[in-house]
């Protein structure tokens, strides 16, 4: 596959390493996925597109039915499966 602006500069491995941050946009960013668990009831479906290396994917997978992930990167998915399997 040809490399891509997010193959080479959003990657899983940067995306992970932004998330390890205390920035506030990050601590909002949390925030907001609490607030979306809070408005699922075990019955919904999501798609995630761009999903990076899966967290929020995993933060939301015990509170709806099915969680369908897409990601145009090859690594990211590779991180994903590290993370997830």
């Amino acid at each position: 596959m040809k490399e891509n602006y997010y193959t080479k500069s959003l990657n899983a491995h940067k995306l992970f390493a932004v998330y390890q941050t205390r920035h506030a946009r990050v601590k909002q960013y949390l925030v907001e996925i609490t607030f979306v668990k809070r408005h699922l009831y075990g019955t919904g479906r999501i798609v995630e597109l761009g999903t990076g290396y899966a967290r929020i994917m995993k933060a939301l997978a015990l509170t709806c039915a099915s969680i369908t992930s897409i990601d145009i990167s090859a690594d990211n998915y590779v991180k994903n499966l590290e993370r997830n399997t």
